[in-house]
């Protein structure tokens, strides 16, 4: 099913931009914003590679004239920056697969990209380098890097990087309401309005989302129709809640209450559906939905951090259950 979509919307999107022809930034614009950024991302990787500056010893590259003739030739190819007409089609294509996919998984799919078939650990620049691949959910990835800096990695490995944002994204979730729910899958009933045959989102890709999260009894639960409007899931939600069709653990419901106790100022504003879709590096403190069914809202931050410290406590417990086992191994 998420390979049909994936094919509906990328015909969409090159009768929007016919092949045939390149397409600089602006151009992109017309497109859905999540497709926007996996594209512009995508410009950004070419021109590092294609468009390095030259390394010699016979010119002192770190002279005052050579830096400015140099930040000169990077604006200027960035802003010249264009998808060659001949790989436009197969961009759009990848471009229309790989956001779906992490809009429906994105662990499995921001893991996927981040180390495509590495084997090794990656160092930790490279990993914060590649999550910004994708905008929407962006707590998966302010919380991941909150977790490197602290920790001080310098690198990390496969197996350890999707455990963490597994933790990440099922602790994030683990109280949502109807209403939270409904502003974290808005980038998806937004990119699916780019494919009018399909009125809503397919009932097969809000199940692989929902059991992504655990949330495996109300994924079940939604058997029946072939596609979910906004209205009709909010309906859903309202009558037969996720979080109460999943088990949550201590560590879950103490970060829910901790957020509470931390938040001793004036109730935050509503959550706006596109705080989730704004650029990684201007992403507001209100992209993290507040439970919509809570008595006063709770805090962004005092959230997000209770999320952090759950999932490091999580992660140091692991460390020193390893290094128990190693001990009564020896």
């Amino acid at each position: 099913m998420l390979n049909a979509v994936a094919d509906a919307l990328t015909r969409h999107l090159l009768q929007t931009l016919p092949p045939g022809q390149a397409y600089r930034r602006s151009a992109l614009d017309r497109l859905p914003l999540p497709v926007v950024h996996y594209l512009s991302g995508l410009l950004n990787r070419h021109l590092e590679a294609e468009a390095a500056l030259p390394q010699s010893d016979w010119f002192d590259a770190e002279a005052e004239i050579v830096q400015t003739a140099a930040a000169s030739w990077q604006a200027a190819i960035r802003s010249a920056a264009q998808i060659p007409a001949e790989a436009w089609e197969e961009a759009a294509q990848t471009a229309t697969q790989q956001v779906l996919a992490y809009l429906v998984e994105p662990v499995a799919t921001l893991t996927a990209w981040v180390y495509d078939d590495a084997s090794a650990p990656l160092p930790t620049a490279t990993v914060r380098a590649r999550m910004t691949a994708f905008s929407a959910y962006p707590y998966l990835r302010e919380i991941a890097e909150g977790y490197l800096d602290r920790k001080g990695l310098a690198e990390i490995t496969r197996a350890e990087f999707d455990r963490l944002l597994q933790r990440i994204d099922q602790r994030m979730v683990g109280s949502f309401g109807p209403t939270d729910w409904m502003v974290l899958l808005d980038p998806l009933f937004t990119l699916l309005r780019a494919a009018p045959e399909y009125d809503g989102v397919p009932t097969a890709l809000l199940q692989r989302f929902f059991r992504a999260k655990g949330f495996e009894a109300f994924a079940a639960s939604l058997d029946g129709p072939e596609a979910y409007d906004e209205a009709a899931l909010r309906a859903v939600l309202q009558t037969q809640p996720a979080a109460s069709q999943a088990p949550m653990d201590s560590a879950v419901a103490e970060a829910a209450t901790e957020a509470v106790s931390l938040e001793d100022e004036a109730a935050i504003p509503p959550t706006e559906p596109e705080a989730l879709e704004a650029e990684p590096d201007e992403v507001p403190d209100s992209a993290v939905p507040s439970d919509g069914e809570a008595d006063e809202d709770i805090g962004a931050e005092p959230l997000k951090d209770a999320v952090r410290m759950d999932v490091e406590n999580a992660a140091e417990g692991e460390v020193g259950g390893l290094e128990g086992e190693a001990e009564r191994a020896a």
